[in-house]
């Protein structure tokens, strides 16, 4: 990856990881690239950055660090382990798993929460929210009610307890009107105050809407995140929505902008959310064109 000296996101990568991080990123390695823009005053001059490593290459991470995580291990032994990425924070440093499941099946899903329920202290206050949320995009009942639940993903502590776990649903089929009214059913308070900022953003009709994010921890549920479709009219409809703080709209066209720049790069989606001190943020992913 080649940055240029006069693009201001470049030079903010610059400031945030090593430049041999940087040069280092490639279709092998790389899963995607996250922005995050903040949409608070008191805090609009910071745009944030993570780096996602590919499956491949956080396997061999995980391998080369002599990881031996349980959760990894149950996953791996009921062939529920379709991949994971590893994400790379400000602090050089591995953050956390998330794992793609695969064979999410009834029973799979229910073995899982079971154990999450045993090896943790919160995941019991939580289980029912997140199967009943689970059943997203599948209105009519099967052995396959809770497929949505396409990641999860695990921080440990230094014993390798689980201290956090962190669902994402991907939607894929339906249109946005059945998505709005799930949440909408689901009475979950962070994702119901999401939505009225979506709804600004997104046509009433079509499927712009792909996923939701949830973490979950001693400390309750947090990170509530809705996934946008990254298209032309909604990069615009982003900028229109915040356009009365100059700030943040400039932020936000720094950010849209920067993929028109590195043409190698595609957006890939948008994130409404509130961040781990409950302010909202937008998200915003790119990945290497293949």
């Amino acid at each position: 990856m080649i940055l240029q000296q006069n693009n201001e996101i470049d030079k903010k990568l610059l400031e945030v990881f090593k430049k041999e991080t940087i040069d280092n990123i490639n279709k092998d390695n790389l899963g995607f690239i996250l922005m995050t823009i903040p949409l608070e005053k008191e805090n609009e001059n910071d745009i944030t950055f993570k780096i996602y490593y590919s499956h491949k290459y956080s396997k061999e991470i995980y391998d080369l660090n002599n990881h031996d995580l349980p959760i990894i291990n149950f996953l791996n032994k009921k062939n529920m382990l379709s991949g994971f990425e590893l994400s790379h924070d400000k602090y050089d440093k591995c953050a956390r798993f998330n794992a793609k499941l695969q064979n999410a099946n009834n029973k799979n899903i229910l073995d899982l929460f079971d154990y999450l329920e045993n090896k943790t202290t919160f995941i019991g206050k939580y289980k029912e929210e997140i199967l009943k949320f689970s059943r997203i995009g599948h209105p009519i009942p099967s052995d396959w009610d809770y497929e949505s639940l396409f990641f999860v993903g695990f921080a440990n502590d230094q014993n390798q307890n689980i201290e956090q776990v962190k669902c994402y649903w991907i939607n894929e089929i339906l249109e946005n009107e059945y998505y709005i009214n799930f949440i909408k059913e689901s009475k979950i308070k962070g994702l119901l105050e999401l939505l009225p900022i979506v709804q600004k953003i997104i046509p009433e009709k079509g499927r712009y809407l792909w996923g939701e994010g949830i973490d979950y921890s001693d400390k309750g549920s947090s990170n509530h995140k809705i996934y946008i479709s990254y298209k032309e009219e909604t990069c615009k409809s982003i900028i229109n929505t915040f356009a009365n703080n100059s700030t943040i709209a400039h932020n936000i066209k720094l950010v849209t902008d920067w993929a028109k720049v590195h043409t190698e790069f595609l957006g890939d989606g948008f994130a409404i959310g509130k961040n781990s001190e409950n302010n909202l943020v937008l998200n915003s992913y790119f990945r290497l064109k293949k």
